[in-house]
C-alpha cells in the first residue's frame, strides 16, 4: 500500500529501531543472549568472495601453486558481485579499500574489516576478534543438505587457499559444529 507521514510526523522507523521475529519466545531468547554479550567494540566484519577450489586462478597467483585435484565434493563456483557487495557494505559503514585484506596471514582487525578471497576462511571466522564486531556479513554460498542437515554449511575458502591441510581446516562453517564447540 501507499503510506505517508503527515506533516510534522515521522515514520516509526525514523524514531525507533524495528525488528521482526516470528514469535515472542525467540525474542525472549535473543534478548537474554544480548544482555549477556558485551557491547561490540568494532562495527563491521565481512567475509566475502572466498576461494572454493585449488584451481581458482587467484590461489595460484597468490601462492604459486600448481593445479591439484579438486578437494571438495561440491563444485562451488565463484559468486558474481560478492566482492562488490563487500566493498559497498564496508563503504556504508565508513570503511575503505584500506580495510580489505586478502592474505589470511596479514589480517588487521580494524573498526571495519573485509576479509576477501583467501582471507575469507575458517580460521578468520573462529578468531576471537570476530566477536568484537556488531555486524558480520557472510557473502558466499550456503550449502543445504536436506537428507543430512547436520552437514549443511556456509562455504568459506578451501584449506589450500590458506596453505593448510584439510585436517586443519575444512572450509566450512556449520551450526552443528559451532554449537558443540568443534571447528568446521
Amino acid at each position: 500500500g501507499y503510506y505517508y507521514a503527515a506533516p510534522g510526523l515521522q515514520y516509526a522507523g525514523e524514531r525507533w529501531r524495528i525488528s521482526y521475529l516470528p514469535c515472542v519466545s525467540m525474542y525472549l531468547g535473543m534478548s537474554a543472549l544480548s544482555a549477556q554479550r558485551p557491547q561490540p567494540q568494532r562495527r563491521l566484519c565481512v567475509l566475502a568472495d572466498p576461494v572454493f577450489s585449488s584451481r581458482d586462478p587467484r590461489l595460484g597467483l597468490a601462492l604459486g601453486l600448481v593445479e591439484t585435484p579438486e578437494p571438495q565434493a561440491e563444485k562451488l563456483v565463484r559468486l558474481p558481485n560478492t566482492r562488490q557487495e563487500a566493498e559497498q557494505a564496508l563503504a556504508a559503514f565508513g570503511g575503505s579499500a584500506a580495510d580489505i585484506c586478502e592474505d589470511p596471514t596479514r589480517i588487521v582487525w580494524s573498526e571495519n574489516v573485509g576479509l576477501l578471497s583467501r582471507a575469507a576462511a575458517e580460521p578468520a571466522i573462529h578468531a576471537e576478534q570476530v566477536a568484537r564486531y556488531g555486524y558480520l556479513l557472510l557473502s558466499t554460498h550456503g550449502v543445504i543438505k536436506p537428507d543430512m542437515p547436520d552437514f549443511s554449511h556456509v562455504a568459506l575458502s578451501c584449506p589450500e587457499a590458506m596453505g593448510v591441510s584439510a585436517k586443519d581446516a575444512s572450509g566450512q562453517l556449520s551450526a552443528t559444529c559451532e554449537k558443540s564447540g568443534m571447528s568446521g
